[in-house]
């Protein structure tokens, strides 16, 4: 979308490099906002803010510049190439999993195991485990990079008891499934998590430059592979999950092929009244009772 000559001359006037944040900020107010953490970052060097203007100005993520990004109630998650930025979306779903769900079992003397799958920058494992430290919670992510990140993350924020493992979520090895599910007991881990790259190849041509040019397409592009996933391998192995999802075929993927005897299942509508995750419990299972909906 072109960008009115008023605007741009209305921006001039407030600030001369405020014309340099429109074109990925579409308003002069966010344009505003976003030049004002800039102006903050490198209030010590002219040169890097303008470099960074620049950046901006040709769609480099705000998050790769500054290299960090607020998450949960007071995590600094780092930002880097390769790793897929957090969304406010996926905050959000913490939130709930946290205030909604997770909030009664951990008053529970029960140990309570968590995995998160497709764990990427380890903002979700980390902003569940920073609500509930004494659980276990263990993050997956077949990127080298990822897992490197995440281990920074939960050191930057002090939480080093989460485990990160390098393994492929779609066909997981039989060593990777022992040390999370402890087969040789039969037990079933309390929840499963994951933000899967869920975004539709034919919706490209429609995302902002900033994502088509910067974040990682492995994070990024599927359809139903991981859902088909989860109810064919990893349901097995838990009482509940909640999966990220931005389609309602992803959704029907789940809800149509998991045993409703078995399982109860729910849309999760954010806070655009958009459909953005799929969640649900074993009827017979202990955390049923902690479900708040």
């Amino acid at each position: 979308m072109r960008i009115s000559y008023r605007i741009i001359q209305n921006s001039k006037k407030i600030d001369p490099l405020l014309p340099f944040m429109l074109p990925q900020c579409r308003t002069i107010q966010h344009a505003n906002q976003e030049l004002i953490w800039l102006k903050n970052h490198f209030q010590n060097s002219k040169s890097k803010l303008l470099k960074a203007v620049l950046q901006r100005y040709n769609g480099k993520p705000l998050q790769y510049i500054l290299e960090t990004q607020p998450f949960g109630d007071d995590l600094t998650i780092k930002c880097k190439l390769n790793v897929l930025i957090p969304r406010w979306e996926t905050d959000d779903i913490c939130n709930y999993i946290n205030t909604k769900i997770l909030k009664n079992y951990a008053r529970t003397d029960k140990k309570v195991k968590i995995i998160d799958l497709c764990s990427g920058s380890g903002c979700v494992s980390l902003a569940l485990k920073e609500k509930n430290p004494t659980f276990e919670i263990v993050g997956v992510d077949i990127s080298d990079d990822c897992i490197q990140l995440a281990t920074e993350n939960k050191i930057l924020n002090h939480l080093q008891d989460v485990q990160y493992i390098q393994g492929n979520v779609l066909r997981p090895s039989s060593s990777l499934m022992n040390v999370l599910t402890s087969e040789k007991d039969a037990k079933r881990v309390d929840m499963i998590v994951s933000n899967p790259p869920y975004v539709l190849h034919s919706t490209l041509p429609q995302l902002n430059v900033s994502v088509k040019k910067y974040e990682p397409s492995l994070a990024l592009f599927g359809n139903l592979q991981f859902y088909e996933n989860f109810v064919n391998v990893w349901s097995n192995h838990c009482d509940s999950f909640f999966y990220e999802l931005g389609e309602e075929e992803q959704y029907l993927c789940v809800q149509n092929n998991l045993d409703s005897n078995v399982w109860s299942v729910f849309k999760w509508m954010d806070g655009n009244d958009k459909l953005r995750g799929v969640y649900g419990y074993r009827k017979n299972s202990n955390i049923s009772k902690m479900f708040n909906i």
